[in-house]
């Protein structure tokens, strides 16, 4: 990265309590995490520690029951690993320019779930892949939603069949974003012959 963005980067780091000096070697992909976890810490009231998969899974273990991952961490390690320097650098980038807005931007997707209609997550999920971006740009940006929500749903549905055909009963949390549109679980289930029905839980 640039040294303008390195500095930026590292400030925000900084910030968040973190160490810079001690991810210098760190590859993009990690700053990239590091820099939207930072801006995450610092410009908004939320936490992860209370976060929906946190508490089912804190749930799950007070009261004794199998927790099993729809994914494994290797797996989300590995996509998050893949993706190319071109890409990190431009989520840096875009993350660095919108610090301003993140507390909005974040508010605005957080309430948007909060009300559970999902024509309106739908939407807020197209407008994040939009945007002003040269066409260089938005051929990393459309390999980054593939992989992030089309190519994982179709990983989840196969998990997800594997517990039906065996007769399991089990509770399945995804994020939202994986559950809506033609690519989405709901819709990959449905068209495995499953009933599927979307509940607006406002």
């Amino acid at each position: 990265m640039s040294p303008e963005t390195f500095e930026k980067a590292s400030a925000l780091l900084g910030e968040a309590g973190l160490r810079p000096s001690l991810m210098q070697a760190y590859n993009l992909a990690m700053w990239a995490q590091l820099v939207e976890q930072a801006a995450l810490m610092t410009r908004t009231s939320y936490s992860t520690e209370i976060g929906m998969d946190r508490s089912l899974i804190r749930y799950c273990y007070d009261h004794k029951i199998e927790v099993r991952n729809v994914e494994s961490a290797e797996l989300q390690y590995k996509l998050l690993a893949g993706f190319s320097d071109e890409l990190n650098l431009l989520l840096i980038e875009e993350a660095l320019e919108d610090l301003d807005s993140f507390a909005a931007d974040t508010d605005k997707l957080y309430n948007t779930w909060l009300k559970g209609n999902p024509v309106d997550l739908l939407l807020l999920v197209a407008a994040e892949e939009g945007g002003d971006y040269t066409e260089t740009e938005q051929a990393l940006l459309r390999d980054y939603y593939d992989k992030m929500l089309t190519q994982r749903n179709i990983g989840m549905r196969d998990r997800a069949l594997e517990w039906l055909k065996a007769g399991d009963k089990v509770f399945f949390a995804v994020g939202a974003a994986h559950l809506l549109g033609m690519g989405g679980l709901a819709a990959l289930l449905q068209a495995e012959g499953f009933t599927v029905e979307l509940y607006e839980y406002n």
